[in-house]
């Protein structure tokens, strides 16, 4: 596929997450300024001059027009909810959620890899049936589970269970259990390939043998797997932030979603979707450029 075409798909991926956000607001019964209306008893005057200032009785279709022209400026409108600017609130809460998001995919990978390397070449040891089990166990246990457990474990010890440290321990044991059993099958078939067989044939170290023909050889298929993280990361965040109270951008978008901000609930989800939209381009673009170069050589 080439780059212009990649490059199509993944806006259209975006523009089509921004579509079902504002349709999914649209269909909500209610609006931002129905709980403030119930718990500051305006008056109807005051509730329509309100919905007037922030363009709630405009159609659908002009509202997010001049919300998707403004976004395109640089402007993603205000928040109703905070009384700020939406570009104010997102853009730090996002590098928040990235800082945790590349500690964990740092810690799963750096853990998982060599393991997945391990019982690779070692497909017979007694240790990986204790291997699979903690990580049967891992899979078991979703970031909505093992999120309190993490936290009451990290008070016990006499910790405060904020900060960065319980947010990306959770999210790390979620990757490193889905990412192990890929990043073995990947190694285990970059093990079987003829090349491969040959240099270990030719006595070349093991380490060599990983680190120069079969990490190399199945490096697009880990693009892919690192891509996968993204959107794994981030879906996970939304749970975990609201757990540990980290400010980050989950946290960010489930206080959206009950408060049904219109502009913040949208400008996040068109973060998250171009995040994970970018990632998997930039994976797919690497490969492809691996694959050109191969074939060149």
């Amino acid at each position: 596929m080439s780059a212009a075409r990649r490059l199509a798909r993944a806006l259209a991926t975006v523009a089509g997450v921004l579509m079902l956000g504002a349709a999914l607001q649209e269909l909500a019964p209610g609006d931002a300024l129905t709980d403030l209306s119930g718990h500051t008893h305006l008056s109807q005057a005051e509730r329509d001059r309100l919905r007037h200032r922030y363009g709630l009785d405009r159609p659908a279709a002009l509202r997010w027009g001049a919300w998707l022209q403004g976004a395109l400026r640089g402007d993603p409108g205000f928040s109703i909810a905070y009384q700020r600017p939406v570009g104010d609130l997102v853009w730090p809460r996002w590098r928040r959620t990235a800082a945790v998001g590349g500690l964990a995919f740092l810690l799963a990978w750096g853990t998982a890899l060599p393991l997945a390397a391990a019982a690779a070449l070692r497909r017979a040891a007694p240790w990986r049936l204790g291997l699979n089990a903690v990580n049967r166990i891992l899979l078991a246990l979703p970031a909505l589970a093992l999120a309190p457990l993490v936290l009451a474990a990290m008070l016990v010890a006499g910790g405060d269970g904020f900060g960065l440290i319980g947010p990306v321990v959770v999210l790390a044991l979620v990757e490193g259990a889905r990412a192990l059993p890929a990043l073995e099958q990947s190694i285990q078939t970059g093990l079987e390939r003829p090349f491969v067989l040959a240099a270990r044939a030719r006595g070349r170290g093991m380490a060599g043998v990983l680190l120069g023909h079969v990490l190399r050889a199945e490096l697009p298929a880990l693009l892919s797997l690192a891509a996968l993280a993204v959107a794994h990361l981030l879906t996970g965040s939304v749970i975990v932030e609201a757990t540990f109270g980290y400010p980050g951008l989950g946290s960010l978008a489930l206080e959206a979603v009950v408060a049904r901000d219109p502009h913040l609930l949208i400008t996040t989800f068109g973060v998250v979707a171009a995040t994970v939209v970018g990632a998997n381009l930039a994976a797919d673009s690497a490969a492809a450029a691996l694959a050109h170069a191969g074939s060149v050589s």
